[in-house]
């Protein structure tokens, strides 16, 4: 089996998989809440914790203590996204600006430095819903800004004060590219191009379309993303990324919920041109996840080896037998 822990409010990044791509492999997926009393015990699966960066402080210390106890379970099972070791967005954000990875600093909104750079913008630490605000060229507008958060209910803890980097291509467009990682394996996912610097979703063009299907049969970058993926030590999620225009890559974020594809009926009816690059695509994730799927844990092999037992010891009786006649 494969064991998949998420929050209730981002489960539909599984619902959508599940409903119109994984085929056979939905009975081989088991999806978890956090919020539930009781995990399942530990068996030959693997355990796969996503949702890292939206967990409550008690919610996240009981995947850690809960992945601790499968460690030493001594089942034949293993971990992806080890909770106490992963790099949530702020951290992770942190740690490639002090590496020099990126040109860009972000900060909790109350930890803000003198020397922060404008322009900028505000996002939700815990959200996936992009920036928070427009760009703010100044101290007063990110104050105006973060009270509007805040009078619309918004976590002050959650705000993050973010530098704004410029990544605007040569011909006007913005570029978001990404990449899968599961477990070992580096999938491209997509190429959003966008007018706006906040790119979240776009339907391409013919041109554009060629270019992502360069992107997909050439991999740039997936050595470097998965140095990103392994400073951070997440086995399973998306690395967003955009390129400076002297080609230098600039983390964005690095989702371990991601959504792996929209429904088919989208792609149908909004973006036909990327509709068998979206099914060959679903093909690949099917064949890695079914390669996390230890042998033993799948019933046939049980039969097989029960199968492969009794015939054993009908061979050593009928051996035994042949011996006792001569």
């Amino acid at each position: 089996m494969l064991h998949f822990f998420v929050t209730k409010r981002g489960g539909h990044t599984f619902k959508t998989y599940l409903s119109d791509w994984a085929g056979k492999l939905r009975t081989r997926i088991a999806v978890h809440f956090y919020e539930d009393s009781q995990w399942p015990a530990a068996s030959s699966a693997t355990y796969i914790f996503t949702d890292l960066e939206r967990l409550s402080p008690g919610q996240f210390d009981s995947a850690v203590d809960y992945a601790k106890q499968l460690q030493l379970s001594g089942a034949n099972l293993r971990i992806l996204n080890s909770p106490e070791r992963v790099l949530r967005r702020l951290d992770l954000l942190t740690e490639m600006s002090r590496i020099g990875i990126n040109r860009f600093r972000a900060f909790r909104l109350r930890e803000m430095p003198e020397d922060f750079r404008f322009p900028g913008f505000l996002r939700m630490g815990q959200e996936h819903n992009g920036a928070a605000s427009p760009l703010l060229q100044n101290l007063n507008d990110l104050v105006d800004a973060s009270n509007g958060i805040l009078a619309g209910g918004g976590d002050a803890e959650d705000i993050l004060a973010v530098e704004f980097c410029d990544t605007r291509s040569p011909d006007g467009c913005y570029r978001k590219y990404s990449f899968f990682r599961i477990a070992d394996a580096i999938i491209p996912a997509h190429i959003i191009f966008s007018p706006y610097w906040v790119a979240k979703d776009s339907v391409s063009n013919a041109e554009q379309v060629a270019e992502e299907d360069l992107f997909h049969s050439q991999s740039p970058h997936a050595s470097w993303a998965r140095g990103i993926f392994e400073a951070a030590a997440i086995d399973y999620g998306r690395i967003d990324f955009s390129l400076c225009p002297d080609g230098t890559p600039q983390v964005w974020e690095i989702n371990t919920n991601p959504v792996l594809l929209a429904r088919r009926a989208k792609y149908e009816a909004e973006a036909p041109l990327e509709l068998p690059r979206k099914e060959l695509l679903a093909v690949r994730l099917g064949d890695v996840l079914k390669s996390l799927i230890p042998a033993n844990a799948n019933p046939l092999f049980s039969i097989l080896q029960k199968f492969l037992t009794l015939s054993r010891i009908c061979s050593k009786w009928s051996r035994r037998r042949d011996s006792s006649r001569s």
